[in-house]
């Protein structure tokens, strides 16, 4: 790793709490490029970045190289935004070269706002959609949205009404950035901890919500935060033709609820809501450069972080149920159906049934509790550890009484069935 570059710029720190020994810092050097440390707890080192690359592009240097020496953990919220910055820059005529120094091993989950993934006709293995930065479009938008939602259902067991606020903020946030941006791409990287903290960052570097609104309605924010204050107003959207406007402030109202927090920040300024608070705060308000924005764009970034955990009454938040048609997909009249040989990783080990069951158990909360039929057709085999994190703990979970209401298992073969049976027989005996 070479030093750091003796320049007037030097090193733009950004000192960590729970790191103080390496501690994320970035340097712009001409076109030298270096970030180092750890992006975990710093979610605000990309604006040091930004403001560093806006200045050497606005000097004239188009070629630059990333020198990188990071280190895990990381967060959405450094690396979306980061992947837009770099991104906006490339189609303004910038070009980047990534140079890892030799005794840095290269983990794409790590560096993952260096190498975004795109959406193929040929989807990545389940369970690599999260952690990782992905660049979307009007094409690929919805379809990265359903991936992760479907995906997110066997990484921790949602509580009522999670699952689905989940889902809808990811399909809100990803179409307002095809909708509003002005640009055909955009950034959203999610990390669901098995803790049950979710975290979710979706960014661009469009024309930022105050041009938005500038645009297309009478509406004419004098100011950054004043735009955003009005976009998570109920019932108020830039392009009224489109839609209600209710989306951003079904986030607002639910983040406030699950003592979670929905945070947008555009062009100067950020607003959070959540942690407790009833109104909208403003926490802070950034300046990048001379112009007050950063280049390519304003910037864009909406985040939201809650507990999967902490059930949510979407009617007491909303005044009514919101349709949530990613878990009708699960349903067949008045019952969830999975099928083991479809939708879980193996039959063999402890990870592959804790996974499953997770689904078994968010679908079974988001629905209100609907009864829940599991599928064995096409199973040839289970091992008894699978059968009993998956049926044994079900069953402990749930108590005697509510697992025999609420879960059928069916089409099982008479070797799968008996092991499912001990399972169940082992759990109740203890």
């Amino acid at each position: 790793m070479r030093a750091a570059p003796d320049s007037p710029r030097g090193w733009s720190d950004c000192p960590m709490v729970s790191r103080p020994d390496r501690p994320f810092r970035f340097a712009a050097d001409g076109s030298d490029l270096t970030f180092e440390g750890s992006t975990g707890q710093n979610r605000n080192g990309w604006i040091y970045a930004a403001n560093g690359i806006t200045q050497e592009f606005q000097s004239g240097i188009r070629d630059f190289r990333i020198t990188a020496d990071l280190e895990s953990p990381h967060d959405p919220q450094f690396d979306a935004p980061m992947a837009a910055v770099i991104e906006g820059f490339k189609r303004l005529g910038a070009t980047f070269e990534v140079v890892v120094p030799d005794n840095v091993t290269v983990d794409q989950q790590t560096y993952s706002f260096l190498f975004p993934l795109e959406l193929s006709d040929e989807p990545p293995p389940r369970g690599e959609y999260f952690s990782r930065v992905w660049m979307f479009d009007r094409d690929t938008g919805s379809r990265i949205a359903q991936n992760l939602s479907d995906n997110a259902l066997e990484m921790t067991a949602w509580a009522s009404g999670t699952w689905d606020y989940f889902v809808l903020m990811l399909s809100e946030i990803i179409d307002n950035v095809i909708e509003h941006s002005s640009v055909p791409f955009g950034f959203v990287e999610v990390q669901i901890h098995r803790s049950g903290t979710v975290l979710m960052t979706v960014a661009d570097c469009g024309v930022g919500v105050r041009q938005s609104f500038l645009r297309t309605t009478a509406h004419a924010p004098r100011t950054d935060e004043d735009a955003i204050l009005l976009a998570i107003s109920e019932r108020v959207t830039s392009l009224p033709e489109r839609g209600r406007g209710n989306g951003l402030w079904f986030a607002t109202r639910n983040a406030a609820a699950n003592n979670g927090r929905f945070s947008l920040m555009s062009g100067t300024a950020r607003v959070v809501w959540g942690m407790g608070a009833r109104e909208p705060q403003v926490l802070s308000v950034y300046r990048f450069n001379d112009k007050g924005i950063p280049q390519p764009g304003p910037m864009t970034v909406a985040s939201l972080d809650f507990d999967a955990t902490r059930a949510v009454d979407s009617i007491e938040v909303l005044g009514y149920e919101p349709v949530v048609p990613e878990r009708e997909r699960y349903e067949e009249g008045e019952e969830i159906v999975l099928s083991v040989a479809e939708q879980s990783r193996g039959t063999a080990t402890r990870t592959a049934a804790r996974q499953f069951r997770n689904m078994v158990k968010s679908l079974h909360n988001q629905s209100g509790h609907m009864p829940v039929r599991i599928d064995f057709t096409g199973v040839p085999i289970i091992s008894l550890s699978y059968a009993d994190e998956l049926v044994g703990q079900l069953a402990s979970d749930l108590g005697p009484a509510a697992f025999m209401r609420s879960v059928r298992l069916e089409n099982a073969n008479p070797t799968v069935q008996r092991l499912l049976d001990r399972a169940i027989d082992l759990r109740f005996r203890d």
